[in-house]
């Protein structure tokens, strides 16, 4: 509870929490997992139980793995990616920091993800717009936090920072782009043997 009450003061004072956390190496790796659990459990809540008003999915077309796809995976590459480049860049965080103030920054994001779902089931299409400002309420108010903590950890100036968090999402990218071509790469591959393998079968029987 100590732990899920620092978020809290992370929230207010990122700054401050951030440096604390560094210095007292106060992380919480399980903490990090629940709010990732969270997180994936928060689209799943978003895909069902949203308003019907303001929910153009359709409760039966839910796949988990393409939630996973939306939220996890993402922020996996981001850490990967991150901890890649500023580690080029002099940066001096580690990559189980990076993954737990991440994971922290998401803290104001999930707790205004669940207002707006509560609030979603009572209140008309015309108020809908007070619903959008709060989801960008909540993104704007985690991505200040992320910004902070990766400016504490790896001790960059703000310039540095904002140039770190770009060539993180050039990273992230450039290593979907990879896996992407590996895949097919693979897949072709397979395929290839496959075809011997029947075309040897076909002529040996």
């Amino acid at each position: 509870m100590k732990k899920v009450r620092y978020l809290f003061y992370i929230m207010v004072h990122p700054v401050e929490g951030f440096e604390e956390m560094r210095w007292n190496k106060d992380e919480s790796i399980p903490l990090s997992f629940a709010l990732l659990g969270l997180w994936l459990l928060s689209l799943v809540f978003n895909h069902q139980l949203t308003g019907f008003i303001f929910n153009p999915n359709r409760p039966q077309t839910m796949n988990i793995l393409i939630l996973f796809a939306q939220s996890i995976a993402p922020f996996i590459l981001w850490t990967i990616s991150n901890w890649s480049l500023c580690t080029l860049m002099d940066g001096k965080g580690r990559y189980k920091e990076i993954w737990i103030l991440s994971a922290y920054s998401l803290t104001p994001y999930l707790i205004i993800s669940f207002i707006v779902l509560f609030l979603s089931n009572y209140l008309t299409l015309e108020e809908g717009i007070f619903l959008a400002w709060l989801k960008m309420l909540g993104f704007l108010w985690s991505l200040l936090i992320l910004f902070q903590g990766l400016r504490v950890f790896h001790e960059y100036t703000v310039g540095k920072t904002v140039f770190s968090i770009f060539l993180t999402i050039a990273g992230v990218l450039v290593i979907v782009f990879l896996m992407t071509l590996s895949f097919t790469l693979v897949q072709q591959v397979i395929t290839f043997f496959r075809t011997i393998y029947f075309e040897v079968m076909f002529r040996g029987f």
